[in-house]
């Protein structure tokens, strides 16, 4: 029996919300697939991640720092996702790199730069870790406050990250554009996100900050 209290979203604001659109395009064995989903964006204080999808299916989607849930209304179904990332990896997708300071979470990590260089009007800065040598190489990339580059790499598997069209909302720097690559063997994930509308310190719709998940919800966990 699942019952799920979003005491997480009990919080009266969140601190960003906008209008989003997720274009994802997969290439897997010669073939290709592309989706589009649109709804709104919501980053609360906690941090949780909220995606209220209505395009195009009604879906939504709760992202916490370990776990994401995905609700299905009209099936009433939900999906657990259990993950332990704490640095960008192959399995991170755009929803879980927004507001993600790389530079400060590599430092945090142990990570150190040994290496600089200018290509263009982009800095680049190449990290390792003192202790964990084997660790994959990691390269993070600015362009003033207007674009935020995170790359890493490990045997026959790449991904990156792009942050672009910051714009100034009450003191805070938001990037209206993300995208993520992952590429690994023959398989290539493209995300674009592009927010429109942002406002910060929005209430969460009543709908939403007292979501209750049906106990009857049929439900699968997936330790991912």
């Amino acid at each position: 029996m699942i019952q799920i209290l979003v005491a997480l979203l009990s919080a009266s604001s969140c601190r960003i919300a906008a209008d989003f659109t997720l274009s994802t395009v997969t290439a897997d064995k010669g073939r290709m697939n592309m989706e589009v989903v649109r709804g709104k964006l919501y980053i609360c204080y906690e941090p949780i991640v909220i995606f209220d999808v209505c395009e195009p299916l009604n879906q939504i989607m709760w992202i916490k720092p370990d776990t994401t849930d995905i609700y299905y209304p009209d099936e009433n179904k939900l999906f657990r996702l259990l993950t332990n990332d704490s640095l960008p990896t192959q399995k991170t997708t755009i929803p879980q790199i927004l507001d993600f300071d790389y530079e400060r979470n590599l430092h945090r990590a142990g990570f150190k730069v040994n290496k600089s260089e200018n290509k263009g009007d982009t800095l680049l800065l190449y990290w390792y870790h003192p202790k964990y040598t084997n660790l994959p190489k990691v390269i993070t990339g600015s362009i003033d406050e207007s674009f935020v580059l995170y790359r890493t790499s490990g045997k026959g598997w790449s991904i990156e990250f792009q942050l672009r069209g910051y714009e100034e909302l009450n003191g805070k720097l938001i990037p209206h554009h993300l995208r993520s690559i992952v590429k690994k063997g023959k398989f290539l994930r493209t995300e674009e996100l592009r927010l429109e509308n942002i406002k910060t310190n929005t209430p969460l719709s009543s709908r939403l900050s007292n979501y209750k998940i049906p106990k009857d919800a049929e439900t699968k966990v997936i330790d991912w």
